[in-house]
């Protein structure tokens, strides 16, 4: 196995850690996993500063699910919220690719909204869309 250089924080970790605390992004994560947002922030802090830490993971049978007064989801049930997880997702990303496109080529997308092309060249390469990252 190949390790891969790390890579230096470019701000502090205090500065990190305020900035993560009032993150929309990692509250929501917080909340999805019922966790305080002080730990949770924490949590990520300890792999961002610890970046070869695995994260722990422990799959727990159906009769200890139980045990503990959980019940376990049926297959189908998780492949449905996997499923609109990503298509909510997915849809986040096409929103905010339309908002950057309309920002960078207003008469384009207006185009796109008439039914014509956007570009009259085919885009071979994200140069194309963006231009050279050089």
């Amino acid at each position: 196995m190949t390790t891969t250089p790390q890579k230096k924080l470019t701000k502090p970790i205090p500065e990190l850690r305020q900035e993560l605390l009032v993150d929309k992004d990692t509250l929501r994560i917080a909340k999805a996993l019922k966790m305080k947002i002080e730990d949770y922030v924490e949590l990520v802090l300890d792999y961002v500063q610890n970046p070869e830490k695995e994260p722990e993971l422990y799959l727990a049978t159906d009769e200890e699910l139980r045990e503990v007064g959980h019940e376990p989801e049926d297959t189908e049930n998780v492949a449905r919220q996997l499923a609109r997880a990503f298509e909510e997702s997915h849809q986040e990303y096409l929103r905010n690719a339309d908002v950057a496109e309309v920002g960078a080529a207003k008469a384009d997308h207006g185009k796109k909204l008439s039914g014509e092309p956007a570009h009259s060249e085919p885009i071979k390469s994200k140069n194309d869309l963006f231009g050279s990252q050089d």
